[in-house]
C-alpha cells in the first residue's frame, strides 16, 4: 500500500497546483483592464439597433460585434439595468441600460471616439 502512495502524492501536488492557477481571477493576470460604459438610447447607438433589442444578450452580440469592427479588444461586456426608457420620443432618450465593457489598457482613444465613456 506504501508503493502505491508515494507516485500518487506527487500527482496529487501538481494536480492542486494547476487547478489553483486555473482559479486565479483575470483581475490578477499581467493585464491591466479599463472600464468603459455607455448608455443605451432609444434609436441612436452607433451599432443600429437601440431599443429595440429587447433582451440583453441580443444587445451583447450588437456591441460585441460593433467593437470587433473597429478593432476594440474587448475582454469582457456585459448589460446592466432594464427597458425603463424615459418619458420622451426622441432618439436621443436613454433605455435605461448601460452598456459596460473592458478593454485591454491603451485603447482610450479608440473607444471614447465611438461614444463610450471611462468608469
Amino acid at each position: 500500500m506504501k508503493t502505491l502512495m508515494k507516485p500518487v502524492g506527487p500527482l496529487i501536488l501538481v494536480l492542486f497546483t494547476i487547478t489553483a492557477c486555473n482559479s486565479l481571477p483575470f483581475s490578477h493576470a499581467l493585464v491591466q483592464l479599463d472600464k468603459y460604459g455607455y448608455q443605451e438610447t432609444q434609436c441612436a447607438d452607433p451599432w443600429g439597433g437601440g431599443g429595440s433589442v429587447l433582451d440583453c444578450e441580443g444587445l451583447e452580440e450588437e456591441v460585441a460585434t460593433y467593437l470587433e469592427d473597429h478593432d476594440i479588444g474587448v475582454v469582457k461586456l456585459k448589460v446592466n439595468g432594464d427597458l425603463s426608457a424615459e418619458a420622451c420620443g426622441g432618439c436621443i432618450c436613454e433605455t435605461g441600460r448601460e452598456v459596460v465593457v473592458y478593454v485591454v489598457e491603451g485603447q482610450a482613444s479608440a473607444i471614447e471616439a465611438l461614444g463610450f465613456e471611462a468608469m
